[in-house]
């Protein structure tokens, strides 16, 4: 039985009936016997089956493999090479520069184009869909395509036979970069978390940088830069945002040639700076900074921890160390959820800024002491609501902002709410309190502990791992009954003690164990 071509509708078939007619005289009707002549007979013919009917499919397959294989090979070849160095690249430009014309298609786009025709191809039901008003879809596709590489991603589907050499800026800035590999070393930091956010992620991030410059290097930053990446807000945690366009992260690490990567996150940043130092053999290390599997947990309870802890550990393993901030949490990593070759990492405090000094008898005024004071994210997962349900008499104040502010403002409205504070402000506002509360059960180490008591003031919190490799008696409490710890830190008279301790704790240190686990050697990943 014949079979009529979907880009065939009735009343194109219709009209070539009545062509037909006109062309031969006849008047396109069928005698009783359902004989129909030439003009049926006309368009019969077309409806026949080809002896190539489909050979289509195949065709498109095809052509989906070699697009496939072009783009793929290109990605490669960038990859590998880094986008103006290696031999495989050189011979891509040879060939590009072996064109007679100026503009060339990118070997990328040509890829893609023949993947979007092969797939149009291989679902078609048959050859004629090719010159149908259905292929306006691929052509429509690759021409969107186009102008997303030419305005999203400031590339462009044709290039200049001379676009992937060096410029003249571009050859001295590389000769500079060699000469000064002789002298300094560049390192690279991708983290996911970054500013506006306000945690202990970002301000390690920022203060290691500053500590590795200061002994010599060259950092590099990969962090969601809105020049660079467009983002999304995390579901659930919109303050949260997350780099969609991730891919990029590979350009910037071949531009960098970085001797060593570290990785502070294992968000989109972090994945595909993992991803490219595996495929190219670079050491890096990574950091466990956060429990996610617990948060995760918190907030959907069918999602069992166990699974969030075996994704941490498969994102890990390849690292060249994973650096724990706490003894326990190590322990507990290594005994409880198998990982490996993990290293201690603790972090240190700004002893200029954070400083008895600057206590302000003013700054709560008109608020009834003591003042127990929380630092941090206002968020389920650190457990805020601890420290207002407190029955120590006093004032309840939060620094700080998150999704669950305006929920329990609502709460609690004998709590004071400051939103997030920075800087000197920050500081008058620890040095001014009586006591700290940290309430999480699950940070990793809380930097929030060791400010608080930088400032002079002691920490009250749960006996949970971080709280419990830095506060000691002599700067303040650790209890399962947290308004046992406050009234043991209301106990503790003048800021000497906890000062000390925090005296204890330094960025400089910081940056010093994070250069001993990295192993940078200094050559650099084109040596």
């Amino acid at each position: 039985m014949p079979r009529i071509p979907l880009s065939i509708t009735a009343p194109e078939l219709l009209d070539m009936h009545t062509a037909r007619a006109a062309a031969t005289g006849t008047n396109g009707t069928c005698d009783g016997a359902g004989a129909c002549g030439t003009d049926v007979v006309g368009v019969q013919g077309y409806l026949t089956p080809t002896p190539l009917e489909g050979s289509h499919v195949v065709i498109g397959l095809l052509v989906v493999a070699a697009g496939l294989t072009l783009n793929l090979s290109t990605y490669w070849a960038l990859g590998l090479a880094g986008t103006h160095y290696g031999s495989q690249l050189g011979r891509q430009q040879a060939w590009i520069d072996s064109f007679p014309f100026n503009l060339v298609p990118h070997p990328q786009y040509v890829g893609v184009t023949a993947f979007i025709w092969g797939i149009y191809l291989a679902l078609a039901p048959d050859w004629h869909i090719i010159g149908s008003r259905w292929a306006v879809t691929p052509f429509a596709i690759t021409l969107l395509y186009g102008l997303s590489c030419t305005v999203l991603e400031n590339g462009a589907p044709l290039l200049s036979r001379r676009s992937w050499s060096m410029s003249g800026e571009e050859e001295a800035e590389d000769e500079g970069r060699q000469g000064l590999r002789g002298r300094r070393k560049v390192i690279t930091f991708v983290s996911d978390a970054w500013e506006p956010q306000v945690n202990g992620v970002v301000r390690t991030v920022r203060t290691v940088a500053e500590e590795m410059r200061n002994l010599d290097y060259d950092v590099q930053m990969v962090t969601p830069d809105p020049a660079i990446f467009y983002t999304v807000p995390m579901p659930m945690y919109s303050e949260i945002r997350l780099c969609i366009n991730f891919w990029r992260v590979s350009s910037l690490l071949e531009k960098a040639r970085p001797d060593g990567v570290h990785i502070f996150t294992e968000g989109p940043l972090g994945l595909a700076a993992r991803f490219y130092c595996q495929a190219h053999g670079i050491p890096f290390t990574t950091a466990l900074t956060t429990r996610f599997p617990e948060y995760i947990h918190m907030r959907c309870r069918l999602f069992p921890v166990s699974l969030g802890y075996a994704v941490l550990r498969w994102f890990h393993a390849p690292a060249r160390a994973t650096l724990i901030a706490n003894a326990d949490m190590m322990r507990e990593l290594t005994e409880m959820w198998g990982f490996r070759n993990t290293r201690l990492w603790t972090r240190g405090v700004d002893l200029d800024l954070f400083h008895p000094g600057r206590r302000d008898a003013g700054a709560f005024a008109g608020l009834v002491r003591p003042i127990m004071l929380y630092v941090g994210r206002v968020a389920m997962e650190k457990n805020v609501e601890a420290l207002l349900q407190l029955r120590q008499a006093g004032t309840k104040v939060i620094v700080g902002d998150g999704p669950a502010r305006e929920t329990l403002q609502q709460l609690y409205p004998d709590a004071v709410f400051l939103g997030s504070k920075h800087g000197e402000d920050l500081a008058r506002c620890y040095a001014s309190a009586d006591v700290v509360v940290f309430p999480s059960l699950t940070d990793t180490f809380g930097l929030v502990v060791l400010e608080a008591m930088a400032s002079g003031v002691p920490v009250a919190a749960f006996p949970v791992t971080g709280p419990l490799q830095t506060i000691d008696a002599t700067s303040g409490a650790c209890d399962a009954d947290l308004d046992k710890a406050v009234r043991a830190c209301l106990q503790i008279v003048g800021p000497e003690m906890p000062r000390k301790r925090a005296e204890l704790f330094s960025w400089g240190r910081c940056a010093q164990m994070l250069e001993d686990h990295m192993h940078i050697e200094g050559k650099g990943m084109a040596a």
